[in-house]
């Protein structure tokens, strides 16, 4: 597999879902990983313009570069879309959603400027139906609340978004 097949791949796989850079290098790795460990076990390969490219000389920053180029890859564009879906769908709360971009490399403008897109007003809904389904499942639990307030954090929430709630 060469630099231009590699290429072809992450491109078809970016034209179906949003990743961020360090998502698509680790893909990368994975297969250069695969190509060279291919390579090393059958060293009786034809050498000619047919040959697989040494996966030494495929260049993964490359490949990103030309993808960030393309706009295959935007992270503002993923951290955005991230926050948003985290936050009304699996009801997590900013400093999860900030927690998860940051150790995904993103960087921290992108970050505010994508918690700053989340929909305050859907967020607090989903905070109450997150707290609500919760409660029910800790009921009749003596610490139920200690319980409730520790999983709140865990989900990202501050004391201050959900003390008035609960």
């Amino acid at each position: 597999m060469n630099q231009q097949e590699i290429l072809d791949r992450m491109r078809r796989l970016c034209s179906t879902r949003e990743y961020c850079r360090r998502d698509i290098l680790l893909k990368i790795e994975s297969l250069i990983a695969k190509e060279r460990k291919s390579a090393e076990s059958s060293p009786n390969k034809e050498v000619g313009a047919n040959s697989i490219k040494s996966p030494e000389s495929i260049s993964a920053e490359d490949i990103i570069n030309t993808l960030c180029e393309e706009k295959f890859i935007d992270d503002k564009r993923y951290a955005t879309f991230f926050a948003k879906d985290k936050s009304s769908l699996q009801g997590w709360g900013e400093n999860k959603i900030k927690y998860t971009l940051q150790n995904k490399g993103i960087e921290i403008d992108f970050i505010k400027f994508a918690i700053a897109q989340i929909d305050q007003d859907r967020s607090t809904e989903k905070l109450k139906k997150v707290i609500a389904t919760k409660r029910d499942s800790l009921r009749g639990d003596p610490k139920a609340k200690e319980k409730l307030i520790r999983f709140l954090l865990s989900r990202g929430y501050t004391w201050q978004q959900f003390n008035d709630l609960i």
